[in-house]
């Protein structure tokens, strides 16, 4: 809805997106080697970075995109929300 009201291009968080989903890989793959509980308030931190992407997906798909490129806006709009229903689920089953 915000990108929607205000109109405003959210490119800027590409990169720091980019960043900071690397350094969440990174955190996931050292919880492996090291005693690290990571807890309900990374999954909440994960939701918060899928609606960040949510965000951008959408100013990119409203500013970037022409009109004859419909189905591949579909395609990523539906993979970020798809995303986000999946890091809620993965929230709600505990794992």
């Amino acid at each position: 809805m915000t990108v929607v009201f205000t109109g405003k291009d959210f490119s800027f968080l590409g990169p720091i997106l980019g960043v900071v989903s690397w350094l969440v890989i990174a955190l996931i793959v050292s919880s492996f080697f090291f005693p690290i509980n990571l807890g309900t308030w990374f999954s909440f931190g994960m939701v918060g970075l899928a609606a960040a992407i949510l965000i951008y997906d959408t100013s990119n798909v409203m500013l970037h995109y022409r009109a004859d490129q419909y189905v591949g806006a579909s395609l990523q709009l539906f993979a970020s929300v798809a995303l986000m229903f999946f890091l809620h689920s993965a929230d709600l089953l505990g794992k």
